[in-house]
């Protein structure tokens, strides 16, 4: 009779045990799995909780009303393989040298879902297109990644596939999932605001004009062209590519819904902090410019909020410079794991709750990284290695643009803005702001630098000599 009753003592112990290890260990007790959704070409500035009129987003809008919102989050490149590299290592496209999409990430590249993995999280990736393919890299920072055919997914079949999962029929390469099982951190990409723009035929009767009857389709090709200056676009035909865009997020934000229905159904969203953000914006007619890559500010902004169980510190606003670098570093301290020191990102987790001792360290300057951006450039095929680099103080973005060896043709290739008064980016301020350059410039020249993408400038001697016989710059 003892015996049985030491059995059942030791049987009990283990099962408390392995209750413990499922258990949180972070700060935030409620809190035991963590998902982070990342919308492709989703731009802050066309979404209803950031200040856009038109109705683009309501359940993000109600979403941002019982979340934490970070009213200034930036991406440092506005493409998809750098932008998702720095969002899962903490680093800079300038540190991890991803600059290019199709990039191979290098095995010694530290990917911080790892961490979570060490810590007893079941990792998982859902990626919609396969400009994240795991042949890249990503499929070595989880332990499920799934697969992507050549034609990116939509919404639907992201959210098929994560129901499969979760609803325990999953595909034979698939993990199962248990609410009682062990904690997960799940990545989930959407797709759908990305070129081609084919919104739902509602949301097309809704946003574009019935009477419209120009030349505008939607697709990236045809953009390509009116960036490249062989074709031209009237204001009508801007004005339907806008509507276009802003139905696709509309169509979205349906998905969406959809998707927290699904998380509310299996009881994840009760213990989930769930992440909304984007790997980047869109640029739409401003530079004679539509799509993305080069960095500009609706393309750089990005929305970023989190969501807590039972809705904690709902409604809540932050103002500071924040960084898609830093959303994993949150993530782990939130979680209770060791937050690593040697990444360019920093834990949020102090703003959010000012009871969590430690402190943020307000960013002064944003460095962001693009591809060439002048519309002489673009007219004349710009040569290869090209590249452009912005740095960003919270009101004035300083870009200049280079020549494969590191030099400034002229003064057409570099722009000061005023992005709080001039989000559109159509004032350069460069000729009236000598004090603002004089700042910026050498901050910009260092970062540039001691970046990893083989640019060395002198924004100091020959560029302020330049500068100043065309008249840009004094010479006080």
């Amino acid at each position: 009779m003892r015996r049985w009753v030491l059995y059942l003592i030791i049987l009990v112990s283990f099962q408390t045990i392995a209750s413990e290890k499922n258990r949180p260990a972070g700060p935030y007790p409620h809190v035991k799995n963590i998902i982070v959704i990342a919308v492709d070409t989703l731009a802050a500035q066309h979404l209803g909780f950031v200040g856009y009129t038109r109705d683009t987003s309501p359940f993000m809008d109600e979403l941002a009303q019982r979340s934490v919102v970070f009213n200034r989050a930036y991406t440092p490149e506005s493409k998809t393989e750098p932008s998702f590299t720095s969002l899962l290592t903490g680093l800079h496209p300038s540190t991890h040298g991803i600059i290019e999409n199709g990039s191979m990430i290098p095995d010694d590249i530290h990917f911080l879902t790892g961490d979570f993995k060490k810590s007893g999280f079941q990792t998982w990736g859902i990626p919609a297109a396969n400009v994240i393919h795991g042949r890249f890299g990503f499929q070595n920072a989880f332990d499920f990644y799934a697969h992507v055919p050549p034609v990116p997914i939509t919404a639907g079949r992201v959210i098929e596939k994560l129901t499969g999962i979760l609803e325990n029929s999953p595909r034979p390469t698939e993990p199962e999932f248990s609410i009682s099982g062990p904690p997960i951190f799940l990545m989930l990409h959407f797709f759908d605001p990305h070129t081609e723009f084919t919104p739902a035929e509602e949301y097309m009767t809704e946003f574009t004009d019935p009477d419209y009857d120009g030349i505008v389709n939607g697709t990236w090709q045809q953009f390509d062209l009116y960036n490249r200056y062989e074709l031209d676009f009237t204001q009508d035909d801007i004005r339907h590519a806008i509507d276009l865009y802003d139905a696709e997020i509309r169509t979205f934000d349906d998905r969406l819904r959809e998707l927290f229905d699904l998380f509310d159904s299996t009881g994840l969203l009760d213990n989930s902090l769930i992440v909304l953000t984007a790997d980047h914006g869109e640029n739409l007619g401003e530079h004679h410019f539509f799509t993305h890559g080069h960095p500009y500010e609706k393309a750089l902004n990005i929305p970023l909020l989190f969501h807590f169980p039972d809705d904690m510190w709902a409604g809540k606003r932050i103002d500071s410079l924040v960084e898609i670098t830093d959303i994993l570093p949150t993530l782990l301290e939130i979680a209770g794991i060791q937050v690593p020191e040697n990444i360019d990102g920093q834990s949020l987790i102090t703003l959010i709750d000012p009871d969590i001792p430690g402190e943020f360290v307000e960013r002064e300057f944003l460095f962001a990284i693009g591809n060439a951006t002048t519309e002489e450039s673009r007219k004349n095929r710009i040569p290869e290695g090209s590249r452009t680099y912005g740095i960003f103080d919270g009101t004035h973005r300083l870009t200049v643009e280079l020549l494969p060896d590191g030099q400034v043709e002229s003064g057409d290739d570099l722009w000061l803005y005023n992005i709080r008064i001039d989000p559109g980016e159509t004032d350069n301020l460069l000729d009236r702001n000598n004090g603002v350059f004089q700042i910026l410039a050498p901050l910009l020249e260092r970062m540039i630098a001691d970046s990893h993408t083989g640019h060395i400038v002198d924004l100091n001697s020959e560029t302020l000599t330049m500068l100043r016989s065309l008249g840009y710059l004094s010479n006080e």
